[in-house]
């Protein structure tokens, strides 16, 4: 059997505009009041601050954080936020610019895996599907690298299964060595690993492979080299222990132990993102679950869409199962070939995908009549805020939550039943419209998480000390480094300047406690920052007592004046 795909290749220019236009329609959210929230701790605000002064100090090789090197991460996230800096200022705005961007990028390439494979009404529908799962959405607003990293992931695998399906081994081969180059400069090893596991995983279900010779897979490693080697080198120049560390630590313990990176979960917590991440279109691949399994009605091409997309996902979800170190963000690459599945369904399965958004609406109607019970029970709700702990859960965030719920499944209901995907488009409008309508009620939560209030306390030039406590977007907020007091160096949430204390206390970038303490006592004007808890010990620390300037749910701000 002999099955034709169409490429990207045979997409006229008038087909490019169109794609990238509905494109841009479905990822919108991602850039709608992008800015509105200060930078969160602990990675938003460190992020931006590393670009900040990979700009400021020309560090391009070694990425700095509050004046130390910062080798946690490669520096391909950093480079791209320091030029959305230089061209449009150091703002809110322009630290997430790159993320969004990646998102837009994971929603095209989507489009464009699922035309190879499908055709242009299925391909939309797995770029909608991708563009409105609430964790794309999240993480699409976020100075953090898990985007960028799905963008580069997910065009590895584009490039392969373009070459796949017929394209020219010497062009598709060394980009796909590109991608994955990419790839590592944005999260290490990974890079390498994640795309070529998924590939290998998925790779069966398509047809029969074109020959190809050695020569465009070693351009492609080459390619790959080429792009990662510079910066390792320079890198292991200025710092020796870096190799020893991103070999040992950030790959081998991240993926083997929990100890050194805090960063446990159950086996099964990368599929139960899975699927609380992709909201709504959860309800729909699991309603067509067993009619996709079986592949009941489905074309030759749909069949072959539905094995590589189940076994790519799989292998990815799988992949970060059995790793030692878990985080939401992680599983976002496994979001396209999971897209493609609920696109198929909904073309394949109408009715059914209807039903399953229906019956979804009536658990939204449910979430929606149990928040306004909690809401009308003060001492339900007091409850509830206090076991939630971050301050994130207030009487406003339930109204609004629930409204948003009992609308949308009010809407559901009502959709007119002579087109049967429209219960399917509500859903699509169902993440954005629940992400972007809680932005506002979360504002005091995210506020919380920054200290971009607290550096507007702080006078130009002041001097401050962080005394065992530490606010990552602090130094991005006050546009200069800060003292830090530390016994292990955790405040800055850097494991290679924990790996390397003894170092940076001995050449004095670091201060002990107790040399901050004496820091404190001899300056005549100092600002402290410290935990919010320490509002009855820290006035002790010296014979002129600090006075108390501000404080959030996190940390506190004194003054030593004589």
């Amino acid at each position: 059997m002999t099955v034709s795909h169409a490429g990207p290749g045979t997409l006229r220019p008038a087909g490019i505009a169109r794609a990238l236009g509905l494109a841009l329609i479905v990822s919108a959210p991602m850039f709608y009041q992008l800015g509105r929230w200060p930078l969160l701790d602990p990675d938003e605000g460190r992020n931006a601050e590393v670009a900040r002064e990979m700009l400021e100090l020309g560090s391009w090789a070694v990425p700095r954080f509050n004046d130390l090197p910062f080798l946690d991460k490669p520096p391909l996230l950093f480079w791209s936020i320091a030029a959305a800096f230089r061209g449009l200022g150091i703002t809110e705005v322009a630290a997430r610019l790159p993320s969004a961007l990646a998102g837009l990028a994971v929603v095209l390439l989507t489009m464009a895996a699922a035309r190879m494979l499908l055709d242009r009404r299925t391909a939309f529908w797995a770029a909608a599907v991708v563009a409105t799962s609430p964790l794309v959405l999240v993480y699409a607003r976020l100075t953090i690298f898990d985007m960028p990293f799905t963008a580069f992931v997910t065009l590895a695998l584009v490039c392969l299964l373009r070459r796949r399906l017929g394209g020219r081994a010497d062009v598709w081969l060394p980009m796909a060595g590109v991608a994955i180059g990419l790839a590592v400069l944005t999260k290490g090893p990974v890079g390498i690993a994640l795309p070529l596991l998924a590939w290998a995983a998925a790779r069966g279900a398509l047809p029969p492979a074109p020959p190809t010779g050695r020569r465009p897979v070693l351009l492609a490693c080459l390619v790959c080299l080429a792009i990662v080697a510079p910066w390792l080198i320079m890198v292991a120049r200025d710092e020796p222990a870096f190799l020893r560390y991103a070999i040992v630590d950030e790959t081998v313990l991240r993926f083997t132990s929990t100890a050194r990176f805090h960063r446990g979960e159950p086996f099964y917590y990368p599929l139960f993102v899975s699927g609380i991440g992709m909201g709504i279109w959860s309800a729909v691949l699991i309603g067509t679950a067993p009619l996709l399994f079986r592949g009941t009605g489905a074309t030759d091409r749909q069949r072959i869409a539905l094995r590589f997309a189940a076994r790519a996902a799989a292998a990815i979800i799988l992949f970060f199962s059995v790793s030692a170190s878990k985080r939401a963000g992680y599983v976002l690459p496994a979001f396209v070939p999971l897209g493609l599945l609920v696109a198929v369904a909904i073309t394949m399965a109408s009715q059914r995908a209807a039903a399953a958004v229906r019956v979804a609406a009536i658990v939204a109607v449910g979430v929606a009549i149990v928040f306004a019970a909690i809401e009308w029970d003060p001492m339900a709700m007091a409850s509830l805020s206090q076991g939630d702990g971050s301050g994130a859960l207030t009487s406003s965030l339930l109204v609004v939550v629930g409204a948003i719920c009992l609308v949308w499944g009010a809407l559901v209901f009502g959709a007119r039943r002579r087109w049967a995907l429209a219960p399917v488009a509500l859903a699509a409008a169902f993440g954005p419209g629940l992400y972007l309508g809680v932005q506002g009620p979360l504002m005091p939560f995210a506020e919380g998480r920054s200290a971009k209030q607290l550096a507007s306390q702080v006078p130009a030039g002041a001097t401050i000390v962080s005394f065992r406590h530490f606010r990552p977007s602090l130094p991005f907020y006050l546009g200069r480094p800060v003292q830090l007091a530390t016994a292990d160096g955790h405040e800055l949430t850097s494991n290679y300047v924990s790996s390397q204390l003894q170092r940076f206390l001995n050449d004095g970038r670091l201060m002990t406690p107790a040399s901050a303490r004496s820091a404190i006592r001899d300056t005549s004007m100092v600002y402290v920052l410290t935990g919010a808890s320490w509002t009855a010990s820290l006035p002790r620390f010296r014979a002129t007592p600090l006075t108390f300037v501000a404080r959030d749910r996190r940390s506190a701000l004194w003054l030593a004046r004589d």
